[in-house]
């Protein structure tokens, strides 16, 4: 089965800009994904090729001294060839590889194919919860609408509240710094 040409002129400004490892490794990365199911769409976001069937599956990223492959729901995968590096993502898994050796044709493709058959149900997410610290959490419960709102945050955004008031090196600061996101919660604003 022939591999699609480069159809998207920002995929193809990518790989132009690609010299040596990166543009081999990345060419090969293509080249898996398109083995594994010729029905892809190929995209470019957040500066990188996406690659989707009617959602996102997986990106390639090259960077100095390696080249990821990210699954954006590689956390339901199971790694049973040890591919995935560290990642404390809740829901993507990256491979990582610095040489074209480290390419291993038939892992790569059924990692693929198991990426692309994931049920929609398995990927919903859990909602995960910040520990608020103690005298945030009693003054939160003395304004209500502030803390309905800072409930309906993102969890990254409630975290960024946590960690501005948690980082004061000193009382009066982290006083103010209190008093501070009661007043930005009050106007809706989402972060410090």
């Amino acid at each position: 089965m022939p591999i699609p040409s480069i159809q998207n002129e920002k995929v193809k400004v990518f790989f132009s800009k690609l010299t040596g490892f990166q543009l081999d490794a990345c060419l090969k990365f293509r080249e898996l994904i398109f083995k594994a199911d010729k029905d892809f769409t190929e995209e470019f976001k957040w500066s990188f090729p996406v690659y989707s069937k009617k959602e996102m599956v997986c990106a390639l990223g090259a960077f100095k001294n390696h080249v990821s492959f990210t699954f954006f729901n590689g956390a339901l995968i199971e790694d049973k060839y040890n591919l995935f590096a560290d990642c404390d993502a809740q829901s993507m898994r990256s491979i990582k590889i610095s040489t074209l050796k480290e390419i291993n044709d038939k892992q790569f493709i059924e990692y693929i194919k198991l990426a692309v058959n994931l049920k929609k149900e398995d990927v919903k997410k859990e909602k995960r919860t910040i520990e608020l610290p103690k005298d945030f959490k009693q003054l939160l419960k003395k304004h209500k609408t502030e803390e309905d709102f800072f409930n309906k945050l993102s969890y990254t955004h409630q975290k960024e509240y946590v960690r501005w008031i948690e980082s004061a090196k000193k009382e009066e600061t982290r006083l103010n710094r209190l008093t501070k996101a009661i007043s930005m919660l009050s106007e809706q604003v989402k972060h410090p």
